[in-house]
């Protein structure tokens, strides 16, 4: 008797390889940036080609609840969970649709005094309960007089 064991292997990639995505917000004037609005995003190796859920997280932040994260999900469970700083969108949909809502992800953070610094945004893929896979972007906040550029690529 031969038994054949498939293994699931999600990969999310943000950016090219060897690249780091950076977005810079500037702090005391931005309210909220995107975290991932235009650069190539990979899913791939899920199951028929389906998705359950992401779970995008602020890794390093700063100034407490004032930073969150929102996203643009319409039809599915959008839940944000304020002590861990992320937020989970849930439902069964393509990979092509959680690409889209992926780039919709927004960085918010109303301090009255925001914390500089930079911050990693981690989007994760979810089959079933099980999470595959993670990309990370990176929001650096930056006092007006230091930067003027929004949105960088660097190398890493």
């Amino acid at each position: 008797t031969t038994t054949t064991t498939t293994t699931t292997n999600v990969e999310l990639s943000v950016a090219f390889p060897g690249e780091a995505y950076v977005v810079t917000f500037l702090a005391g004037l931005d309210a909220s940036v995107f975290a991932a609005p235009s650069i190539p995003i990979t899913i791939s190796g899920a199951p028929n080609n389906m998705l359950d859920g992401i779970r995008v997280s602020i890794l390093g932040a700063q100034d407490g609840a004032s930073e969150l994260l929102d996203v643009t999900a319409e039809g599915f469970v959008v839940a944000y969970i304020e002590e861990s700083f992320s937020l989970d969108v849930v439902g069964v949909a393509s990979v092509a649709t959680y690409q889209d809502i992926i780039r919709t992800v927004v960085y918010r953070n109303f301090a009255a005094s925001q914390t500089t610094g930079r911050r990693t945004i981690r989007f994760e893929v979810f089959v079933g309960q099980t999470g595959y896979g993670f990309a990370d972007t990176f929001v650096d906040i930056v006092s007006p007089s230091s930067s003027t550029t929004t949105t960088t690529t660097t190398t890493t």
